[in-house]
């Protein structure tokens, strides 16, 4: 399981408004509520989640680790033919708002894929 939008996404992922965003040292350093320290911190929140993560081999991963979505994603699905790699040809930006996007239909379709079992009536002792 890899990240999409890496962890360190400082560098070559800038944040929704175009702006450059906080490294976790800088956010650590303030406790401001500018734009960009609470589009930093959301950001650092969301790519931990479900919804940024896939499945690559350590080979791709390190050949496109932080490397911005235009060139991330065309590698991804060159050389993956997985399910859940295919799924990204319909992003063309990858963001805090994709992500959560991403992250509810995978919880829905493995909600379909495992449902959670009927309840069980208790018994009643006598």
């Amino acid at each position: 399981m890899e990240h999409l939008m890496p962890q360190s996404w400082v560098e070559h992922w800038p944040l929704p408004n175009g702006n450059k965003g906080l490294a976790h040292e800088e956010l650590l350093a303030t406790d401001s509520d500018e734009a960009e320290v609470i589009a930093s911190r959301r950001r650092n929140t969301v790519l931990q989640t479900l919804g940024n993560l896939t499945i690559v081999t350590q080979g791709l991963n390190s050949a496109v680790s932080n490397s911005a979505w235009v060139v991330k994603k065309p590698e991804l699905l060159e050389v993956s033919l997985l399910p859940i790699n295919q799924k990204l040809h319909e992003y063309g930006i990858w963001d805090e708002t994709t992500i959560e996007k991403r992250g509810k239909a995978m919880f829905e379709k493995a909600l379909k894929l495992w449902p959670r079992p009927a309840s069980q009536p208790t018994s009643s002792a006598q």
